[in-house]
């Protein structure tokens, strides 16, 4: 577990002096390079955004990683919680508040060019082939809605990047990622975007957010969402996303 605390004070802003009382517990997983754990300090494109934003708004953020399952779990069950990063669905929206939208990007399905069998044109022909999936995860989800069956076309992995090591080895024909992340679970096995390539883009799934528990006060969700503007505005958002993109973290998958 990874916890990154931060205190922010903002003079230029005037939330009420309570704020600076407010407390999160923000739930991620090992999403790299989303979010992730180095040397014990949560990192990532969307968890600096994350505590930038708690900085603006005056929020005490105390973040923590576990399994996908499990955050969001607890972000439901703790009454000061959040998560992050999350597509935000016709099935989730009622279950949080909505900070968002976050950093994300276009996800395809990506086969090795090693791999010219495995070839297909749309998600009824790459029924075919076995697709990597994390448990519980929103692509699980989708996939089973278009009839993909557990342990047979679909193979259930505990984080987004562990079939990594398996994929580049040829034992799994399919794995979902974007051009943000497949970088980052392609360094770790010493492999690069040239070893790969996408197949099919996965549409109409929405962007990632922050997620808050019913019960966090509701002036929270609006502050960190105009906190979210201003870093938009400044254009400190896009920095953060570009200062990514130009270093891969080298981050040993979980």
């Amino acid at each position: 577990m990874a916890r990154a605390w931060l205190f922010g004070i903002c003079c230029c802003l005037s939330w009420p002096a309570s704020a600076v009382e407010t407390v999160l517990h923000l739930y991620t997983e090992h999403f790299p390079p989303y979010s992730y754990e180095v040397d014990g300090q949560a990192k990532g494109i969307n968890t600096d955004i994350t505590l930038r934003m708690c900085e603006i708004a005056q929020v005490h953020c105390d973040i923590r990683f576990y399994p996908w399952l499990r955050a969001m779990e607890n972000a439901q069950k703790d009454p000061l919680g959040g998560l992050f990063s999350i597509v935000k669905t016709r099935k989730r929206a009622p279950l949080f508040q909505w900070v968002g939208p976050l950093a994300s990007s276009h996800s395809f399905l990506y086969r090795l060019k090693k791999r010219p069998d495995v070839q297909f044109s749309s998600l009824e022909q790459a029924k075919k082939f076995g697709i990597a999936v994390a448990h519980g995860d929103v692509y699980q989800e989708l996939l089973q809605e278009q009839g993909f069956v557990l342990g047979k076309n679909l193979l259930d992995f505990p984080t987004k990047s562990a079939p990594m090591e398996m994929f580049l080895k040829g034992k799994v024909d399919l794995v979902i990622g974007s051009e943000i992340v497949m970088p980052a679970w392609l360094a770790p096995h010493k492999a690069t975007m040239a070893d790969v390539e996408q197949v099919l883009e996965l549409k109409d799934l929405g962007n990632n957010y922050l997620a808050l528990n019913l019960q966090v006060a509701p002036d929270v969700q609006q502050r960190l969402q105009q906190a979210l503007e201003q870093l938009k505005n400044s254009g400190e958002f896009a920095q953060i996303v570009e200062r990514y993109r130009k270093s891969t973290p080298k981050v040993i998958p979980n």
